[in-house]
């Protein structure tokens, strides 16, 4: 059979008289231009497989994963439309990159993943032995930062954001050893990042990540359905994408403002239903203690440098401010409680470096007590974190503490 009709146009194609049906015609051409060509021309076999536990659910997940390049492969056959040959293999594979932008894949998990050992990468850097490791150390971390944004474009501003760390930190370091502000340039008897002077290393920074941005597109030259054919086809498709995250997307169920993430109003609850004889569901949500609690740790970092200026309090605090006003310029329409994920991790930082330094010494074990509640707190989310079996339909109610959590 052919995965797509080859000759008939849109209009010809008949729709079944269903309600979710005409919710799906109003909204699809909303989201992308080919999602009405998906419900009336293409054509597809579809296979349901149960799991048995989490375990085994992931290990389906990543085999059909792997499988579905060959999949479209072998059955790519829809190079037709309207009576004319379109140009693909798989004309239908093809109709799934533009049917809607706005039900994508989490990436941020990946983003946070490169964004932490870039940040990594530059601390050890700042303490490298000599020249040559300052070097590789600081292009390591350039790299990391082009995987940063290659993951998501909200990995731009993480580059600016590092540049101007690094040009403060010299600065500081002039004032302190009572040099001249232009010294901070040298890379001579710097204390930190030896060896490294700032210009060629901001340029090497921006010339790296950029780079290995692109890099990452070299598969798309090779695909066999549609690939990349040139240059210009390249920077056409950045165009593209620039389109597709600045359009303006419909109201969605659980989309929610930036100022909302730090207090937590708006998760998602990525399932809930019937399933293997039990209500089950999965809530997008975080640790309440960590989540709230490190809004306290940030505010206590600010006061520690406020009142002790202590810079490595400072330095996560603003790392936390950062990257959520990074939000606030963001040209999409809509957002998520998944995009606060990085700014989760910088949290995570400010609770230990919080407790470091107003506890240091003291051994109250603010620390010890902070993390068990912590583990409490996680045991009495876990049920609607890994789709346990509740009592009935309304068994999530238990754990709604807020109206806007439903």
């Amino acid at each position: 059979g052919m995965g797509f009709q080859p000759k008939w146009r849109r209009d010809d194609m008949p729709w079944m008289p269903k309600g979710r049906y005409q919710i799906m015609r109003d909204y699809m051409p909303k989201v992308g231009s080919l999602g009405l060509d998906m419900m009336t021309r293409t054509c597809t076999v579809q296979v349901n497989l149960d799991f048995g536990s989490q375990a085994d659910m992931v290990k389906k997940f990543r085999v059909g994963l792997a499988l579905q390049p060959v999949a479209t492969a072998l059955f790519a056959d829809s190079p037709f439309t309207e009576g004319r040959p379109n140009g693909y293999q798989s004309y239908r594979s093809h109709i799934w990159t533009d049917t809607d932008a706005a039900r994508t894949g989490m990436l941020d998990i990946f983003l946070g993943a490169f964004l932490i050992w870039a940040l990594v990468a530059f601390l050890w850097a700042m303490k490298a032995p000599g020249r040559g490791a300052s070097w590789q150390r600081w292009i390591a971390g350039s790299v990391l930062l082009g995987l940063t944004t290659a993951v998501k474009w909200a990995g731009v501003p993480y580059i600016v954001l590092a540049a101007l760390a690094f040009l403060v930190i010299r600065a500081r370091d002039a004032r302190l050893a009572k040099r001249p502000l232009l010294s901070a340039l040298s890379g001579r008897d710097q204390p930190h990042w030896p060896g490294l002077p700032a210009i060629p290393a901001i340029l090497a920074m921006g010339v790296v990540s950029v780079a290995t941005y692109f890099v990452t597109f070299a598969p798309a030259f090779f695909y066999t359905t549609d690939p990349l054919t040139s240059l210009s086809g390249l920077f056409a498709q950045q165009l593209h994408m620039w389109q597709m995250q600045t359009q303006i997307l419909p109201h969605h169920t659980y989309q929610s403002s930036w100022w909302s993430w730090p207090l937590m109003l708006r998760p998602i609850w990525y399932f809930y239903e019937w399933d293997r004889g039990a209500q089950r569901g999965v809530l997008l949500i975080g640790n309440p203690l960590i989540m709230w609690g490190g809004l306290v740790a940030v505010a206590a970092c600010y006061w520690a440098w406020f009142r002790d200026k202590a810079i490595r309090p400072l330095a996560v605090a603003l790392l936390w401010t950062a990257s959520l006003a990074i939000y606030v310029v963001i040209p999409k329409s809509i957002g998520f409680y998944y995009y606060y994920h990085p700014s989760s991790i910088f949290l995570c930082m400010a609770l230990p470096i919080a407790f470091q330094h107003f506890d240091r010494g003291r051994n109250r074990g603010w620390e010890e007590w902070f993390a068990a509640l912590s583990l409490l707190v996680f045991g009495y989310f876990y049920p609607i974190l890994s789709a346990a079996p509740l009592a009935d339909s309304q068994g999530f109610t238990h754990w709604m503490w807020i109206g806007s959590w439903r």
